[in-house]
């Protein structure tokens, strides 16, 4: 049996033995030589997993902390509308209510124009 090897655009056939073109459908492979492998398999699977689980109680972390930040969101405007409407301010004009920047001060509502 021969190979042909492309050299420079020259063919030239190189002699191949019967045992190099053979190849061996399974080979075994002993514990020892495997052991390392599959330890490090194993050692990626649980980062993957952990990960998943690390991205999954994220995603649900997050999506409980929005759902209680617009909670509180909708709470402030219903509270200062509310308030609005206790200050008999006229409901055809937009006002802005400029709350404290520290306790015990005052706050003002600020007409839009």
């Amino acid at each position: 049996m021969t190979a042909k090897n492309i050299k420079n655009t020259e063919l030239e056939e190189t002699p191949v033995s019967e045992e190099e073109s053979s190849s061996k459908d399974i080979v075994e492979i002993g514990w020892e030589d495997l052991e390392e492998l599959f330890s490090l398999k194993q050692n990626l699977h649980n980062m993957e997993d952990y990960y998943a689980n690390l991205s999954l109680t994220f995603e649900k972390n997050k999506a409980a902390i929005l759902g209680r930040i617009f909670q509180a969101e909708s709470a402030l405007f219903s509270m200062a509308e509310e308030l609005k409407n206790q200050q008999n301010l006229d409901e055809s004009l937009t006002y802005e209510l400029k709350l404290p920047n520290k306790p015990n001060d005052k706050g003002y509502f600020v007409k839009r124009d």
